[in-house]
């Protein structure tokens, strides 16, 4: 019974061990902080989007409506969290993964009633490994062109301003980085710009990526005992071989 117990303990000690290398993405829901420029700006939360994550997506909607051409639709941007409301995420270390979708409300407004910069904070729940919850913030670029003349309009373009954001946090004894991938439908498609089209509200994906390094912190007595459950676990098998 006591060599039973001991190979037990064994393998729950390696199980543990292996968690850190994966995850399970709980819960992501999106809050528009900030912004630069804009008129008429407001954050509609808890907007239906069903089909998709949480199902709940929370908006930035900006500009002014007076000028022909417009059609009572103002710009903007929203955010779905790809996990909550019973969705999950369930993803390996330095695998993309999905962290929401991102509209992006493309409808003309009048000029120099655009927002050009919003800030999105993403807070993030974990089951796996249980307890970590942490929060990101990312700031997202909005270029929106003039259409001029042109017919149907020119495309706007989404980025983020600078380099892909990177964010460190340490969770027991890892060191992780979240990096922003950036957008695309696939993990093989993934891009730092979407181009949406004017006229129309356009979908597409937000990718991460989690990379991590282990801390030595087992304690020397710990390590001892570690050893010796290795030792007798190989001794156990020696020995039932020679039976």
């Amino acid at each position: 019974m006591k060599r039973v117990g001991t190979i037990r303990i064994l393998i729950s000690l390696l199980a543990l061990a292996g968690t850190a290398n994966a995850f399970v993405l709980s819960n992501v829901d999106g809050t528009w902080t900030g912004w630069v420029g804009g008129a008429n700006v407001n954050t509609p939360s808890g907007v239906a989007n069903p089909g998709y994550g949480n199902q709940l997506q929370d908006q930035i909607r900006w500009g002014t409506l007076t000028n022909p051409g417009t059609v009572g639709k103002q710009s903007g941007l929203g955010f779905t969290g790809a996990a909550g409301g019973g969705a999950t995420v369930n993803f390996g270390l330095a695998e993309a993964f999905q962290i929401g979708e991102l509209e992006h409300f493309n409808w003309p407004i009048d000029i120099g009633t655009n927002v050009t910069d919003a800030d999105l904070r993403l807070d993030m729940a974990f089951t796996d490994p249980a307890g970590l919850n942490r929060n990101f913030s990312v700031t997202i670029h909005v270029l929106e062109t003039p259409n001029g003349d042109t017919p149907g309009g020119v495309p706007d373009t989404i980025s983020f301003p600078g380099s892909l954001p990177s964010f460190p946090f340490s969770s027991g004894s890892w060191d992780y980085t979240l990096d922003i991938l950036g957008f695309g439908p696939t993990p093989g498609s993934i891009v730092n710009q979407f181009i949406s089209g004017e006229n129309a509200s356009n979908t597409t994906l937000l990718w991460g990526r989690i990379t991590g390094t282990e801390r030595p912190v087992i304690p020397a007595p710990a390590a001892i005992l570690l050893a010796s459950l290795g030792t007798g676990v190989v001794g156990l098998l020696r020995r039932r071989r020679v039976l």
